[in-house]
């Protein structure tokens, strides 16, 4: 395993992992120590090249991400609707950024619209109050607008 200053790898490729649930693993293993999750969330960036790594300095690790590298796991109606991060972070829910994918996932942009973020079951379950059906289309209702259901994911 190579590691040195320079921006080297530390870490082998694929040891580091970001599950399509948001949790961290290391060889295959749940991080689970708050510290280190905390300090993960904290130098996680996504590369130009659309790749995602650890960075602390010079040193860097890849980060393999599953799927969208932030979930939704929870909602919160607040003056539109507030939804709470992986990374225990909270920002207002775009509803012109909210896609349903092929595969029924939902999935929203996040972080000033830089990454992804996929939405858990519980947190799709609190917006079920807010869609409707019209003519075969799908809408979500948020401060009494209605705003259209994108189909497909978007691409970052």
């Amino acid at each position: 395993m190579p590691d040195g200053p320079d921006g080297k790898i530390i870490i082998n490729s694929g040891d580091l992992v970001l599950n399509k649930e948001g949790r961290w693993l290391f060889r295959g293993g749940e991080i689970t120590h708050a510290g280190i999750v905390a300090a993960l969330w904290n130098s996680f960036e996504r590369l130009e090249s659309g790749g995602y790594v650890i960075r602390q300095g010079k040193f860097y690790v890849p980060v393999v991400v599953e799927d969208a590298p932030y979930v939704v796991e929870s909602t919160r109606d607040d003056d539109g609707v507030v939804i709470i991060l992986s990374d225990s972070s909270r920002e207002k829910l775009d509803p012109d950024n909210f896609w349903i994918s092929d595969e029924h996932v939902p999935y929203t942009l996040v972080k000033g619209e830089k990454f992804l973020a996929r939405f858990s079951r519980t947190a799709y379950s609190q917006l079920f109050d807010k869609l409707q059906e019209e003519g075969g289309r799908y809408y979500m209702r948020v401060g009494g607008k209605l705003h259209e259901i994108k189909k497909g994911r978007p691409n970052l």
